[in-house]
């Protein structure tokens, strides 16, 4: 067995040094602390190595076969860790809009909706509040000018809101803001643009600006983070089958690989 220095523990024939003992200490701990670390860690390492001596001689004859499980293991994680390095440092990680709009054309069959989604803007508002005529006009415009005054009105008085006229919402998402009741989905989307709702204390205005149906293609904008994902793991993909490839023509090369029958 090699010296290694002090020694701390011992199991049957497994050893802890002081020196691996005090690598695995955080530096910041005070001098208390750094002892109590310490005997944490004797401790535990007592335990594994008696629970892993145990657990070979019962293992008996199927020792062999998770010691080949653990080597197959510690390979595969060697391999794993190089080539995530060599990938990082050589993918190309730039996707640029059009080859995502090109995957998504390719690959339609592959975004379908699960449930309706929309364009919408929606306010809800106290039923008292003031202005609601202009606030009618103000929701369906399309003009900046009025969409600076609806964004100044809805800071002030909304209870809540959502004036992102670019941004798709799930239908579901809207029902838990507006308070739609008995209707069919796809025949109220096909046949409102705009909806004017009230109860005992609020009135909610709703502008419906685009909208795609359940199985539809899912808009680009929604899937597009999902797609730029999609292409870069091909590309760490087709990377790491290059890396392979060039390394064992490499080896062939300097006569490293020999075949025997």
């Amino acid at each position: 067995m090699q010296e290694q220095g002090d020694i701390v523990a011992k199991v049957s024939e497994n050893v802890l040094y002081k020196e691996d003992l005090r690598n695995s200490i955080p530096k910041e701990l005070s001098a208390e602390d750094s002892v109590n670390f310490a005997q944490s860690l004797i401790a535990k390492w007592v335990e594994e190595q008696v629970l892993l001596e145990r657990a070979k001689y019962n293992l008996g004859e199927a020792l062999p076969g998770l010691e080949k499980k653990v080597e197959n293991y510690k390979n595969s994680l060697f391999i794993y860790s190089y080539e995530r390095e060599l990938i990082r440092q050589k993918l190309d990680t730039i996707v640029t809009n059009r080859q995502i709009q090109d995957y998504y054309e390719q690959h339609q069959q592959n975004f379908q909706l699960k449930d309706y989604v929309l364009k919408a803007k929606y306010l809800k508002l106290d039923a008292a509040s003031p202005k609601l005529k202009q606030v009618r006009k103000w929701i369906q415009s399309s003009s900046q000018e009025d969409a600076l005054r609806m964004q100044e009105y809805a800071v002030q008085y909304a209870i809540s809101y959502n004036l992102d006229a670019e941004q798709w919402l799930f239908f579901n998402d809207l029902l838990k803001e507006v308070p739609l009741r008995d209707y069919n989905t796809e025949d109220f989307l096909k046949n409102n643009s705009f909806l004017e709702i009230s109860d005992d204390q609020n009135i909610y205005y709703i502008s419906i600006l685009e909208y795609q149906l359940k199985d539809g293609v899912s808009p680009l904008e929604m899937v597009e983070n999902r797609i730029q994902s999609i292409i870069l793991n091909n590309r760490k993909l087709t990377l790491a089958k290059e890396i392979r490839q060039k390394l064992v023509e490499e080896a062939k090369r300097k006569n490293q690989i020999e075949y025997f029958e």
